[in-house]
Order: C-alpha cells, then structure tokens, then sequence
C-alpha cells in the first residue's frame, strides 16, 4: 500500500459500523489527499430503508463525507440465502435493489 504506484482499495461493509472499520483511517495516512483510494462499500442491501445509516452511506458513496479522487463504488452481495442461487438470479437480484428506493441513483 505504501509504494505511491498502488492503488488502495477500501472496503467497507454497510452491514458494519463505519467507525469500528479502521481501512479508511489507515489508507488516509498511507494516502493522505485520497488521490490513489478507490472507496467500495459492500452489502447495503443490509441497511434499513430511510435509516441514519443508509442515509450515511449513501453520502459516503456519493463522495461526499471521505473524499476519494478514484470516488466509491457500490456491491451488492450474495449472502447466504443466496448461495445457491444462479449467475442470473444475482444479476436480476442486484438489478432490482439498484433500481429501486434511493441506492437507484447508483443503478450500474
């Protein structure tokens, strides 16, 4: 992570409090002006729909509250209801969640 030719890449998970994930804290000392941080926020589909924390993460992948220059991305996924379904059933799954309530704005 330290070599100025790396890109870093954050992961957190939405199903988490943001605060206890210490990757964004570490990568912001490694890569202080976030000029090489790709931000990914997975699971969100475990948030409560209009809760603080959706409305929190939501500002995050909208760049807005830790500001990464490569931005944020969204990731739905599969969890284990899940783990037998099929390539497609994932695929209409996440096309479903992304399309609908306020993560549509992210609609891939």
């Amino acid at each position: 992570m330290r070599s100025p030719r790396s890109i870093i890449l954050a992961v957190v998970s939405a199903k988490n409090d943001f605060n206890n994930q210490s990757i964004t804290r570490y990568s912001r000392e490694i890569d202080p002006k976030g000029v090489r941080t790709l931000g990914l926020i997975n699971k969100p589909d475990t948030l409560d729909e209009g809760s603080d924390s959706e409305r929190f993460y939501i500002e995050l992948a909208q760049n807005k509250d830790v500001i990464f220059r490569l931005g944020w991305h969204v990731l739905r996924n599969r969890d284990y209801s899940t783990r037998h379904s099929s390539l497609q059933e994932l695929n209409r799954a996440e096309e479903q969640f992304f399309s609908s309530g306020v993560w549509r704005s992210f609609h891939p």
